[in-house]
């Protein structure tokens, strides 16, 4: 794949800085992870208004996923898709240290379209096609995903191979969020399907404002080093399942069943897309709770495990509501108590440690 370096300088000021600032590095910047669909990197978290579908970890090995896109650093990149009913992607994650108020920064990101992009639905089994050219906007905040300042606007991407682009901003208020979007041209008379493919972010460097010179000294910086667990998808043959609660025979269900632990993991990771909560809601987004009953059916083999799920702390009706759901959930397959357990997280916690936080809802194995 031909790689091509272009510098956008679009967005600065003339104002200076006197005293020279520390570089603000991003968590995994280049969007490393196992390949998946509507699935969110380590260290980032779903922007997405309403908490809709995330981004995509690409390449995505899926039938039902086309593009045209191979990395540029690493394994994996990230996917942001534009929808027709005025929705976008968005992704975004608390920085380790604040971009201050006063003074300009530099930051660049490897940016590209995937020239062909479709996902088959999964009813009509017909192509739907995002293939619209999108610009990437650069928001920061002073809560998480937050929109408290526009830092930065790239020009309409449409560019099919990897290209660099450079861009240079000056707060006006302290930011401790960082977030990315995409959003559709200027002058587009209304919503369409896009794709932008986004790939080797860098840190934000502090520079004068005037000469566009670094404030540190950039040969000297070093990226800290992310790591990431990467998971298989299982390829289990399903398994007819049924379980009773007392005399009641409550359902049937075609289940991937494991027999190894390491396969248990990668089970849960494969149902993360798929489970989660609907936006403020006690609802899940399937109703049937297919994808987390799926899991809890293969936690009940392995007693030396504890199945751990994560809701944010939203307020304590909302909480207790969907800890009753999942309390009803698990019971309805006859999962001990002993064997699963509900957490209240804080929004600003580090949710690293999870395997799943897609929709308002973390899962994560302990050993008992």
């Amino acid at each position: 794949m031909k790689i091509v370096f272009t510098t956008f300088l679009f967005f600065f000021f003339s104002f200076s800085t006197g005293t020279a600032q520390e570089a603000v590095f991003l968590t995994n910047p280049s969007f490393e992870g196992t390949a998946q669909y509507a699935a969110v990197p380590g260290g980032w978290k779903n922007c997405a208004f309403n908490n809709e579908a995330p981004p995509d970890i690409h390449p995505v090995k899926n039938t039902n996923v086309g593009m045209s896109v191979i990395p540029h650093h690493g394994e994996t990149f990230l996917g942001l898709l534009s929808k027709s009913n005025s929705t976008v992607e968005s992704i975004g994650q608390r920085l380790k240290k604040p971009l201050r108020a006063g003074v300009c920064y530099s930051f660049s990101t490897v940016l590209c379209k995937s020239e062909k992009y479709y996902v088959l639905d999964s009813k009509t089994k017909k192509a739907v096609r995002y293939d619209g050219a999108l610009v990437l906007r650069i928001w920061g905040g002073a809560s998480p995903c937050g929109h408290k300042s526009l830092l930065a606007v790239s020009p309409p991407i449409k560019n099919t191979d990897w290209e660099r682009f450079d861009f240079q901003f000056r707060p006006d208020a302290d930011l401790d969020w960082i977030s990315f979007d995409v959003y559709y041209t200027e002058g587009a008379a209304s919503a369409y399907r896009g794709n932008l493919m986004m790939d080797d972010a860098s840190p934000f460097i502090p520079i004068d404002c005037r000469s566009k010179e670094p404030l540190v000294n950039t040969a000297e910086l070093t990226v800290p080093e992310y790591k990431f667990v990467k998971y298989e998808v299982p390829s289990n043959a399903k398994e007819e399942v049924h379980w009773a609660v007392g005399d009641l025979l409550v359902e049937f269900l075609d289940f991937r069943v494991v027999e190894k632990k390491e396969d248990l993991v990668n089970l849960v990771f494969d149902n993360c897309n798929k489970v989660g909560f609907l936006f403020s809601s006690r609802e899940l987004m399937d109703k049937r709770g297919y994808a987390i009953k799926e899991i809890a059916v293969n936690v009940q083999k392995f007693k030396d495990l504890v199945l751990v799920v994560g809701i944010p702390r939203l307020g304590q009706k909302l909480n207790k509501q969907r800890s009753k759901r999942l309390k009803r959930t698990f019971r309805e397959i006859g999962l001990s108590k002993k064997l699963y357990r509900i957490e209240l997280v804080d929004e600003n916690a580090d949710h690293s440690e999870w395997l799943c936080g897609q929709k308002e809802l973390w899962l994560r194995l302990e050993d008992l």
